[in-house]
């Protein structure tokens, strides 16, 4: 009959003996430290934003434009917070919305030197930041005989890339 009372109580300390242990530590006798360590481990995903200080420019064509052939404008900065390098890039559509008949290319806007076409372009770069401004300049070419009176607008698109 003792048998019987003892095998399960030294079966229930088998499995409580197997139990893992999370953290343990003991004091020794007379004193001292029990240091424990624990390991941490963090994911740290890609985090990036650009911003725009306005979302439209407006150019004034003046006689003195159409003369020089072409107008400066102060454009947008860019307000870029990255954690790795990053790249920011302008393209636009093909051609201005302009008056009837007006086929203006998106070719006659520089921004900050660079010709601005249907495709990506990179306009400026940089590693990680907590804030890298960059001004933007726009320069628009204007003809007598290429553009008649008449509104002009075109949609400019910056573009973020982080690897």
């Amino acid at each position: 009959m003792r048998l019987k009372f003892t095998l399960p109580i030294l079966g229930a300390a088998m499995v409580f003996a197997a139990a893992p242990v999370q953290a343990q530590c003991s004091v020794p006798p007379g004193g001292g430290s029990c240091p424990l360590t624990h390991a941490l481990r963090a994911s740290v995903t890609t985090v990036a934003s650009l911003n725009l200080s306005t979302p439209a420019s407006t150019i004034n064509v003046t006689a003195a434009d159409f003369t020089a052939g072409s107008n400066s404008t102060t454009g947008p900065t860019l307000d870029v917070k990255a954690n790795p390098s990053w790249t920011v890039s302008v393209h636009g559509p093909a051609n201005w919305n302009g008056p009837s008949g007006t086929s203006k290319p998106v070719s006659t806007i520089t921004v900050n030197a660079v010709n601005v076409s249907t495709t990506a372009t990179a306009l400026a770069n940089g590693t990680a930041t907590a804030g890298a401004t960059t001004p933007t300049t726009l320069v628009t070419t204007w003809g007598y005989i290429t553009d008649p009176p008449g509104v002009y607008d075109i949609t400019l698109t910056f573009t973020l890339t982080a690897p």
